[in-house]
Parts: structure tokens; sequence; C-alpha cells
């Protein structure tokens, strides 16, 4: 048995193999159902000529039997292999009766061969298992052509795509070369006769031909190429991806990672960390991307990171996402998925986003304070005058007891009742001059503004204290009164800026007063436990005005809305309700309906 033979049976036993294998796996698409029926195929071809030749070394006849048998593979594996070509440069085909054409030839040629006895001899004259004992018949002539048609068609489909995609000198194209380069010399060799060789070298060869396909197609068809109209879409996207196998090479890509981090097209075979690291000021990147990609080759799980970028002089920031890719079901690393996704615009929207709340914060801020003022202006001028008062009666006093000093007619008990008057006057400025001093501390503390981040803690009776002071100016001049009903003890403690809580209690009790437009009103504020959430304590602020839309209550914490016109802006519910859950994480949310007055509701927690 001659070596030659020992290849046809070995390269039986790998078809099979072949085909068992890719039975094994899941979610089979049109390329895989193609490459089985080539595999069948080719397993007929191969057993069809192994059984010619063992008959032929035994009793040494050629049984016609086993001609047509071998012949049915020869004629259908053209056919195929061109059907997976155009299935696989479309990404996907959908199958019309037209395709069922592309088997017409193949059909006719069959055909004839099997009917070959009786038609005189249409496919070939004379049978024999060399190529110069076959004698051709004009069907098989037509037969030659189609099939080299064929096979050019569809080894020059698969091979363009290739080597357009992945590089003349990468892994893929080299099997694909390969792939196609030594059936079709073969065949040239047999058909033109230019050496006497037995017909069986020709499956022999195209068995080399389908394991180069399934290594270069099937295997990694996704990880290492991609089909045309995936290819397109790819590369109209404004994120960039690169692929690397094992050795981080990189093994394809997208236009727009081409133009956000090389000047000129990479070659794939290079490597990903040195082809980054030639951009100017890339070094740190580069740096980071090696540490977490290796952190995904050991960890085994997708890893993302934020870098900012300086590319052509222009700031970028990225989210790379790190992805591991592994074999078919096995579960070995292949290679790893680079996602570089252009967050630029995201990152100014956000700062313009950030810049904005605080620039409509401060002008909140500064409009209470506006009202803060006006408040200290009439609260201050009471007990100024009062001290006034007091200071001309002490004065006039003062201006007696200095006549009456030397006068005889003064007696010990007229000096006693001046200094008892000095002394009540005096006495009646304390008062005054205390809540002169409470009011300044709360104007100071709440001077303060809203953006400080510090946190520290409070009580409730210091926080009901500053609410009752601040705003007894605004509910004096409104002709509305505050019902202040606390239900939880004095000292319970708040976690967070005092300060912002006030501004947005302040603001709601402002918003409650208005509701009643200048008609006196009652305002209740409860302090209470929560019964939600037993940890949190829970403010209701509750005015018996017109109360609020259904439709605007929907929103009104989601977007700046208002039911004043022009006379609000809708900023104070809309961040209030962003500074309880951002800064005291909590919960803020409404209760009303039209002519039953309005209940908000603040739940924080408490320590």
């Amino acid at each position: 048995m001659s070596v030659s033979f020992m290849m046809l049976n070995l390269a039986a036993i790998l078809l099979v193999i072949l085909f068992l294998y890719t039975l094994r796996v899941k979610n089979k698409g049109q390329y895989y159902y193609v490459f089985q029926a080539m595999c069948v195929s080719m397993i007929v071809w191969t057993v069809g000529s192994i059984l010619s030749w063992y008959y032929f070394i035994t009793t040494g006849e050629v049984i016609v039997f086993f001609v047509k048998l071998w012949f049915l593979g020869n004629c259908f594996l053209p056919v195929l292999l061109f059907l997976a070509s155009i299935m696989f440069k479309n990404d996907r085909l959908r199958l019309t009766w037209k395709h069922s054409l592309l088997f017409l030839p193949a059909t006719i040629s069959y055909i004839t061969l099997l009917t070959n006895e009786v038609n005189g001899g249409l496919f070939f004259r004379n049978i024999g298992l060399f190529n110069s004992e076959l004698i051709y018949g004009p069907v098989l002539y037509f037969h030659v052509v189609f099939s080299y048609l064929f096979l050019i068609i569809g080894f020059y489909n698969l091979l363009a795509f290739t080597v357009r995609n992945t590089g003349l000198f990468s892994r893929q194209s080299s099997l694909m070369l390969i792939g196609a380069i030594c059936p079709f010399l073969l065949n040239v060799v047999i058909t033109l006769r230019i050496a006497n060789l037995p017909l069986y070298y020709t499956p022999i060869f195209f068995t080399i031909t389908l394991a180069m396909l399934y290594l270069s197609i099937v295997r990694y068809r996704f990880l290492n190429m991609t089909p045309m109209a995936t290819q397109t879409i790819l590369d109209r996207m404004t994120d960039g991806y690169a692929v690397t196998n094992d050795s981080n090479e990189v093994v394809h890509f997208n236009r727009a990672f081409q133009e956000n981090f090389m000047s000129t097209k990479p070659k794939l075979a290079d490597n990903l960390y040195q082809i980054l690291e030639i951009q100017p000021g890339m070094s740190g990147f580069v740096d980071n991307l090696r540490r977490h990609a290796q952190e995904v080759e050991s960890l085994g799980q997708p890893f993302s990171f934020d870098q900012e970028l300086k590319l052509n002089g222009e700031a970028r920031h990225f989210q790379v996402d790190i992805t591991p890719i592994y074999v078919s079901d096995m579960h070995v690393l292949w290679g790893k998925l680079f996602f570089f996704k252009d967050t630029t615009q995201i990152h100014k929207a956000i700062e313009t986003i950030n810049r904005n709340q605080a620039m409509l914060m401060e002008q909140q801020h500064l409009a209470s304070l506006g009202q803060l003022i006006g408040g200290i202006a009439h609260n201050l001028r009471t007990p100024i005058m009062s001290i006034a008062g007091a200071l001309e009666a002490l004065r006039d006093l003062v201006t007696e007891y200095q006549i009456s000093i030397g006068d005889r007619t003064v007696t010990d008990d007229d000096h006693k009742e001046i200094s008892n008057e000095m002394l009540s006057w005096i006495n009646k400025t304390k008062p005054f001059c205390s809540y002169m001093s409470e009011v300044i501390s709360a104007v100071k503390d709440q001077a303060v503004r809203l953006s400080d981040s510090s946190m520290s803690k409070f009580t409730v009776s210091e926080f009901l204290k500053r609410i009752e002071i601040l705003m007894k100016f605004e509910l004096r001049r409104h002709h509305c009164f505050l019902n202040i009903d606390n239900q939880v003890p004095p000292e319970t403690e708040v976690l967070g800026t005092m300060n912002n809580l006030i501004q947005i209690v302040g603001n709601i009790i402002s918003n409650a007063i208005e509701a009643y437009e200048d008609v006196e009103g009652q305002i209740d504020l409860v302090v209470e436990p929560c019964s939600l959430i037993p940890q949190n304590i829970r403010l209701t602020i509750r005015d018996y005005g017109p109360g609020i839309p259904e439709e605007v209550q929907e929103r009104i914490f989601k977007e700046m809305t208002t039911t004043k016109g022009k006379k609000g802006t809708g900023l104070g519910l809309y961040l209030s309700y962003i500074t309880i859950k951002g800064k005291f994480g909590g919960n803020m949310w409404i209760d009303s309906s039209v002519g039953n007055g309005t209940s908000l509701y603040i739940s924080v927690p408490r320590l």
C-alpha cells in the first residue's frame, strides 16, 4: 500500500471527525449547514475512491458503481463551495428558488454519469483510476468547465475578502491561500495530464482545503473576519473597536478605531500596545490598558474603565470595555475585544448640567437671600426702635439725675427711683438684644452656600427654631400662621447640612403662603416618625389653598414646573427634590387635589 493511498484513508478519517465535531456546534447558522454539506460531499468522494482502489488492488478491475459514488461528491462540492463564499460575503444569504439553479449543472452532469452506459458515453468514454486512462465525453468537459468556474469564483470571493479585511500575510489569508492553491494546481495537472497521477489525489487535496476553510471561516469566522455587510455597519459606528488574539496581535478593527488612534492603517500582525504607543501622549493610557487586559485574562471577566486622552490637540473622553473571547464551548482564551466608546459629548453634557445646576441653585439661593434680607430688615426694625426708645428714656433720666446733683430738695428716695427706672429700661432692652442676636446667628448660618458639600448633624429643635425665626416676617406680612407640631423628641438628630433643609422647607412654606394669594391662611409643619421607613422622620408642610392639578403633580419633581406663570421658575421643588435625594438620602413626594390644599412630604434619615 502506497503512502498516497494511506493519506487517502487518513483524509477519510479526518473528514468524518470534522463532520462529527461540527455536529457539536450550538446555534448553527447557514455557514455550518453548508460546511456540513461539503463534509458529506467530501466523505462520499473519499469513500468512493477508497472502495474503487481497494477493489482494484484486490481484483484488478474497476467497478463503475464506486466511480459513480465518488463522482457524486465531485459534482456537488464546487457548487457548495461557491454557495458558501457568497453566503460569507453577504453575511447571511436569503435563499430563494433561484439559488437552486446553481445545482442544475451538477445535477445534469451526475444524471448523465448515471446513464452513461445507455447514452453512448456522454460523460466519459473510458473509465480509469488514473488521469491518463480516463477519456472524457462531451458532458464531462461541460462538468469540468462549470466546476472550475465555481471553484475560481468561490475561492476568489473568500480569499479577496480575507486579504482585504485581515491583510495578505495574516494567518487567515495564509490558510485560505493554501486551501485554494493546492487543489486548484493539482486539478490543472490532472486535467491537462501533465503527470500520470491517481485520481484520488484530488479528494486528498480537497480535504486539506476543507480543513483550511474550517480553521479560517467556521471556527474563527467572527473572531478574525467579518462578512462585508456587517463590516459596512461596523465602519459606520462612531465608537471604535479592535480584536486581538492571545498574542495581543490585532486581527480586526473598524474605521473609527483607525481614525481615533492612528494616522495610517495598521498592519494586522502588529501588537495592539505597540500600535498605540506610537501615538504621542499615549504611554500612560497604554499602561492602563495593558494592566486591565491582564486582569481580564486572569479573572476571565469583562472590565471597563474611563480614560481622558488628548487626540490631535483635543481633550477626549473614552470608556474602554475589555471583553475576553473564548474558543467555542471550550473555556480557552482566544483573545480580547477592546471597545472604545467616545463619551466626550456625554462628559461635556454632564459638565454643562452641573454648571447650570450650580448656577440655578445659586440664583435660587440669592432669591431666597433677598427674601431673607427683607425679613431681617423688618424683624430688626422693631427691636432697634425699641432699643432706641429705651436709650432716649435713659438719656432723659441721666439728664434728670445730673440736674438733681446738689439739689437739697432731691431726697435719697428720688435718687433710688431714678436708678430703678434706669435699670428698668436696661432690662427692657435685653430681650430685644437677645432676639437680634438669634436673628443674626440664623442669617449667618443660612448665608452659607447651598453647594457646600460638608456634612454635619443637627437636632430637630434647632431646625424648627431657625425656621420659626426666618419665616416670621414673611408669614406676618402675608397674614399667614405657621402651626408647628413636633411629634419626635426635640434632641432627635438628622445627618446633613441644616442650611440645606432650612432652604428647602422655607421655599415650600413660601409656596404655601403664595397659594393663599394674600388671604389669611393656616400652614401646618408637622414632624413625626415616618410610617413607611421607621429609621426616618417625616416632615409634612400642609396648606389649605387651591391645590395643584394632577398633571402638574406628575412632573413637578422631574422637570422645572411652576403653577405661578411668569412669576415662577419651577426651580424650587425641582432642586429641592434633587437635594433631598442627593445630600440627605431621603425622599420627597406630594399629595394634592384641586380645592383641597396641598401636603408636601419630606422623609430624611435620623441618627
